[in-house]
Formats: C-alpha cells, structure tokens, sequence
C-alpha cells in the first residue's frame, strides 16, 4: 500500500528527517512511537504533502508522490487528520463533511452511510458549527471528515490527545474495523499506549528524525522495552 525510502524532510536549513524507510501493506495498522519533538509529526506532515521531502521516495498504490501537492495526494486515497483535528469552527458538522467528500475519485458529493454509522454523534449534530463541539466529538468530526474522501491509507497524528476514554475506545473501534472489514491501512501517531498497542498490527520508533526499532505490540508490553525507547 505505502512504500518509503530513504525520505528526508525539514524545516527551512533544519533537517528533521533522516532517511525514512518504511513500508505499509493493506489493512494494516502501523504505531510511530517516540518521544516528543523526534520527528513523527513532520512525517505525517511530509507522507501528506504538507511539507515537501528534501529527498527519498513515497510510493503509494504504485505511485510515486513525494512532491505532489495535498489535494492530489488526497485524491489518490491517502486522508490526513492532523494533531489538533483541523476542523473548520465556523462551518457546519455537515458542511464539514461535505468538504472532506471533495477528495473522492468518484467525484460524488454524498457523505457515506457508514460516517454517522461509526459515529452517530455527527448525525445528531449535523446542523451545529463544528468549534461549538466538545473535544472528542471534533476529533470525531476530523476522522469522519477525512474518511468522507473514501481513502484507501488513513494518517492520525494523536487522535487520543485531551479526549475522554469513552471516545478514544471509539476511535479504536474504528480503526480496527476499517482495517479488518475494508483493508484500509492506518498509519497512527500515538502518546496513549493503551489505544496504540491495542490496535496496532506494527510499532515503529522513532528517534532524531530515523526509525531505530520495529516490533509487535506485545513486545512493547515489556517495561523495559519502554524504558529503553519512550522514558524521558
């Protein structure tokens, strides 16, 4: 599904970045573990389109990406949620939604069924300005908006972040049905272990802008496994 080699990115003269070699197979679901500032949103940011790689490649559904735009990539089928949501406050839940439809191959301007489905909060607050929500519920909003575009790869750069339980057990939920009923891919940026290592396929670390280690979910059940990769 997603092919990465040797991708570089930064910030102006700031290289974050360092050689990102990583693969994606469908219906997989694949945890980007790290401490803070190490890199992990730069690559979401850089898989997206959102900042352009310095060097490397992307292949995505045997197409190479790296430098094209953000809507051409959301048009290929990869959806970005940003850390943050990165809704529109003033606009609708429905009109929210509506935009996220744009990215479709089919062109079709329908919100899908299976959106208010997952979450029914969305069908329930359709009419009201998405930055009247709670936090969850925008996070809500953000994922369903994205999966409006039909993707085929899913980027979730912490979605658990300042939600309540109930609705991080929901995401979860979610992600595993996608992957599991639909084969979409998931790449999860993740602080919550619990969310992380319950549905994850995959964990990748990172550290100073390069993956240093790979393993199951299992393996990071060990306390000394975390402590070597994730304490402070």
């Amino acid at each position: 599904m997603l092919s990465v080699r040797n991708l570089s990115a930064g910030y102006d003269s700031v290289p974050v970045l360092d050689n990102i070699t990583l693969d994606v197979r469908a219906g997989e679901i694949v945890v980007i573990l790290g401490r803070n500032g190490v890199g992990k949103s730069t690559l979401m940011r850089t898989l997206a389109g959102a900042l352009p790689p310095s060097s490397g490649s992307v292949v995505f559904q045997e197409t190479e990406i790296a430098g094209w735009r953000p809507n051409q990539i959301a048009r290929q089928g990869l959806a970005y949620v940003p850390q943050g949501r990165g809704i529109f406050p003033k606009l609708t839940v429905q009109e929210n939604l509506l935009l996220g439809t744009r990215a479709r191959r089919d062109r079709s301007g329908t919100i899908p069924d299976a959106i208010y489905t997952h979450f029914p909060i969305l069908r329930e607050r359709a009419f009201q300005d998405g930055g009247t929500l709670s936090g969850g519920q925008q996070q809500q909003l953000a994922i369903g908006r994205a999966m409006c575009g039909d993707p085929r790869l899913l980027l979730l750069d912490e979605p658990s972040e300042g939600i309540q339980p109930n609705i991080v057990w929901q995401i979860g939920q979610f992600l595993t049905t996608i992957a599991r009923e639909s084969q979409i891919s998931v790449v999860l940026v993740e602080q919550n272990l619990d969310l992380a290592l319950n549905v994850g396929d995959r964990c990748l670390v990172m550290e100073k802008g390069r993956i240093v280690h790979s393993g199951t979910p299992d393996e990071f059940r060990n306390e000394e496994v975390l402590r070597k990769f994730l304490a402070i």
